[in-house]
């Protein structure tokens, strides 16, 4: 939560006018300033051009506050976000600058770098310097903090600190995902396992590989990365750690009015929140109205991350500097400069036939490598022509969860919400990701809609007191009613008994505690079938 300590200030900046404002705002621990600036300038044309830039910078209070002349100057880890320029500086309301306030501290969209210095436009009002170094001089304020989860980006930070830190992921992914952590935090306490999964954003999120859909009254956003999920692993004195050294994609669903309509658990029907009070008008299933909010839908691995320019730079500085030291031993009469002359263009001359000669090969092995890792992908795209909903990162992950399910469970887990097999099978494994799909395909059945997956699965397993990760081939069918569709549902308890109306619950399988009747799970979504090792 924040508040605004100083409203706009007319003529605070002599030179643009009194179309500049600037606003400013105290957080529990940062200030926060806000500052739309008027601008004219002339295009190589000549032509006479202006427009307004929008300015948001998070001050915490651990940054320098030095106050000189008419001039207030900050200095220290200092976040900026530069907004999207509007045809007149309208003013910021609360809400969004504590939307702002928070996103300007996202991990995976700033890497933690610090701005050596932030100037703020020139200000002459006495009133507002001393306002401002009276805030440093408080350090905060007492304000309550808010949890509220307003944007993807806040969502997403939420969930990646969570998976570092081995927190609770109940409040920021959808209950399926959330059941194959639990079981892993549970395993992993039982075998004295340590686990963190930590996101390196290298250059972070370009909004050009950010995709939102707007599907029914359900939004799903795709957020595809520059990064590398690494993954560390500690018993004891042993540690584990390995990067996938792919880039993940981050698959988040959302409602848009959560207060105007509901969809029904049973039939999907788009229900108005005061239809939906007594029952379903459609099917007449009774459920409950809760609220909808953001959630992680899934995590899966872009697997395409070829880089040849570092694979030619790489080439030609070593073949140079390998020509420079062959022609000092074999000329060393000759002048340093002549022989330097002569190792560039030498040296330049063998690295491109080096290059070639290495690039086909490899270019032929990452593109096999590249077609059999996005066959998912493609496997996905058939599917979508009677189940528009479905993407192929979602439903990946949705897969990912389920094989982690079973691996992860003990005999006393009740998975069936997810699997048809037994539980308990695999005692000793702390983690499990599927690697690679080796092939894929579909079993045919009027029934069902069943896909077998031959996988490449990497386990992190405990064996004599050791952490030790293998690589297995394993085979699985993954398989729901033929009539099921996939539905983008963002709040917890959207299973409903079919014989009662009551809420199912993940943790009770399936089974209703209310009238004991068994549901086939199936009718929902995905159930894992049979698994075995190859």
């Amino acid at each position: 939560m924040v508040i605004e300590i100083r409203s706009d200030i007319q003529d605070a900046v002599k030179e643009y006018g009194d179309r500049t404002r600037q606003q400013i705002f105290l957080s529990k621990d940062a200030l926060l300033f806000y500052y739309a600036k008027y601008f004219a300038y002339t295009d190589k044309y000549d032509n006479r051009q202006s427009g307004f830039s929008r300015t948001f910078v998070r001050v915490p209070y651990t940054a320098e506050c030095k106050v000189s002349g008419k001039k207030i100057t900050f200095s220290g880890d200092l976040r900026k976000m530069e907004l999207n320029a509007s045809s007149l500086a309208t003013k910021m309301d609360v809400e969004e600058a504590e939307t702002c306030a928070k996103e300007a501290v996202l991990t995976i969209m700033n890497s933690g770098k610090q701005d050596s210095s932030e100037k703020l436009l020139e200000m002459e009002d006495p009133e507002l310097i001393r306002q401002i170094t009276e805030a440093f001089d408080r350090k905060g304020l007492d304000i309550p903090e808010s949890s509220d989860i307003t944007s993807w980006r806040i969502l997403l930070d939420r969930y990646l600190t969570e998976k570092r830190d081995r927190l609770d992921t109940a409040d920021t992914v959808i209950q399926t995902y959330w059941f194959a952590d639990y079981l892993a935090r549970k395993r992993q306490d039982r075998l004295g396992v340590k686990a963190s999964q930590i996101f390196d954003p290298k250059s972070g999120i370009n909004d050009d590989k950010v995709f939102v859909r707007k599907q029914g009254r359900c939004t799903r956003t795709t957020v595809f990365t520059g990064g590398e999920m690494s993954y560390r692993y500690e018993l004891g004195d042993d540690k584990l750690e390995f990067s996938t050294k792919m880039p993940p994609i981050f698959s988040i669903v959302s409602t848009g009015d959560a207060s105007s309509t509901r969809i029904c658990p049973n039939c999907g029907t788009e229900v108005k929140a005061e239809e939906a009070v007594n029952a379903c008008p459609s099917c007449g299933t009774k459920f409950r109205i809760t609220d909808y909010d953001y959630k992680v839908s899934g995590e899966s691995l872009f697997h395409t991350k070829m880089k040849p320019g570092k694979l030619m730079f790489g080439i030609f500085g070593v073949t140079m500097i390998l020509s420079i030291l062959i022609n000092l031993f074999a000329n060393p009469q000759e002048s340093f400069a002549l022989i330097l002359m002569e190792s560039l263009f030498s040296g330049v001359f063998i690295g491109i036939l080096i290059y070639f000669i290495l690039v086909i090969p490899i270019g032929i092995f990452l593109f096999t490598r590249i077609v059999k890792n996005s066959r998912f992908p493609d496997f996905c795209k058939r599917f979508r022509k009677t189940d528009p909903q479905m993407t192929a990162e979602e439903f990946e992950a949705e897969v990912q969860s389920r094989i982690r399910t079973f691996f992860l469970s003990e005999a006393a887990d009740n998975i069936r919400f997810v699997s048809g097999v037994q539980p308990g099978q695999f005692t000793d494994v702390v983690d499990v990701r599927i690697q690679e799909y080796r092939q894929i395909a579909t079993v045919p059945n009027p029934d069902f809609l069943i896909i077998r997956a031959h996988t490449v699965l990497d386990l992190v397993r405990v064996k004599n007191g050791k952490l030790v990760r293998e690589k297995g081939k394993y085979s699985f069918d993954i398989y729901r009613a033929a009539a099921a569709k996939t539905e983008l549902r963002t709040d917890k308890e959207i299973f409903t008994c079919p014989s009662c109306a009551s809420s199912l619950s993940i943790l009770d399988g399936g089974h209703c505690k209310f009238c004991g009747n068994t549901s086939d799970l199936s009718r929902y979504g995905w159930v894992l079938g049979g698994v075995k090792a190859e």
